[in-house]
Parts: C-alpha cells; sequence; structure tokens
C-alpha cells in the first residue's frame, strides 16, 4: 500500500501544475475536473495518474495518484511515484503497467 500523503506531494513536485486542494489521490481526478482539467482514460506523457481507493496496490482508502513518464505501444505506461511503501519514499520510484482502469489528468 502506497502513502496518499507523499504521494501528492511527489506528483506536484513534478507537475506543478497541479491544484493545491485536491484531496486524497482518489479525489484528484474529480477536484480537476472541477477545475477545468481534461480528465479521461487516455495517458499522454506529462499526465497525472489517478488510481482508486485499493486498485493496483493503492491505498484502501486514499487512493494513489502518479506521474506518467511514457506511454509504451503495448498498452502499458510507465510512471513514477512517491510514498510509503517504496524504495524511496519521496521518489521517483518507476513501474511500467496497463494503463486500464486508471484516470489520467492533462494540463492541457
Amino acid at each position: 500500500m502506497y502513502s496518499w500523503g507523499q504521494c501528492t506531494w511527489y506528483v506536484k513536485s513534478v507537475a506543478p501544475w497541479v491544484g493545491t486542494y485536491w484531496g486524497n489521490g482518489n479525489q484528484w481526478g474529480y477536484s480537476a475536473a472541477a477545475d477545468g482539467y481534461r480528465v479521461d482514460s487516455s495517458p499522454e506523457v506529462g499526465s497525472v495518474a489517478v488510481f482508486a481507493a485499493g486498485f493496483a496496490g493503492a491505498n484502501a482508502v486514499y487512493g494513489h495518484v502518479a506521474y506518467v513518464e511514457s506511454v509504451n505501444g503495448d498498452g502499458t505506461i510507465t510512471i513514477s511515484q512517491g510514498g510509503m511503501g517504496f524504495a524511496t519514499p519521496a521518489g521517483p520510484n518507476y513501474r511500467t503497467m496497463s494503463a486500464s482502469g486508471l484516470q489520467f489528468i492533462h494540463r492541457y
């Protein structure tokens, strides 16, 4: 399980355009949409991946967020992330995984 506080801090450090008061990781998609950002299921380099609570190792209550480093030809994405439970809690920690089931917040 990944800690929500450090995951949001890490993402804000690599994507300073994200909102200041978007709540827990699993709330970021809703909050970003309310602020006018595009939120969908299509990953792009530089977008923010939003994990629902309990999805793919995310915290069962707070969810998780990560930064999309690459979109790969096989339908996977490579993300960087931080949080408790990682070798480097402050990040970056890299993971390649399926993009299916995630929301993505886009800067533009």
